[in-house]
């Protein structure tokens, strides 16, 4: 999965709910590549949730949940590509995240 950017081009990248439709692992190792030393990634998506399914959202209950992370595996997929300084929050099924490239 490609950018379309030179490594070390972007000051900033955003992300809307897209981590769970991709390999989360490659969308962020790739956002990583473009960014500058100091830029910033943010990115939104949707949870995986409770395991209880009464509290799942329908979209849960239908469809395959397979690509959705939770908050603790998202902050692991930007560290281990190397962001620091990640801060995020939570509403419900919804993130809200940052990380900086050092």
């Amino acid at each position: 999965m490609l950018l379309g950017f030179h490594s070390h081009h972007v000051q900033l990248s955003l992300s809307m709910p897209a981590l769970h439709c991709t390999a989360g692992h490659l969308l962020v190792a790739e956002i990583t590549r473009v960014l500058r030393s100091g830029g910033i990634f943010v990115g939104t998506t949707f949870l995986r949730s409770s395991p209880s399914w009464m509290f799942k959202p329908l979209n849960e209950r239908i469809l395959p949940s397979g690509n959705y992370f939770t908050e603790e595996e998202i902050e692991d997929l930007c560290t281990s590509c190397g962001l620091t300084n990640y801060t995020s929050k939570v509403e419900q099924s919804f993130i809200i995240f940052s990380a900086k490239k050092p």
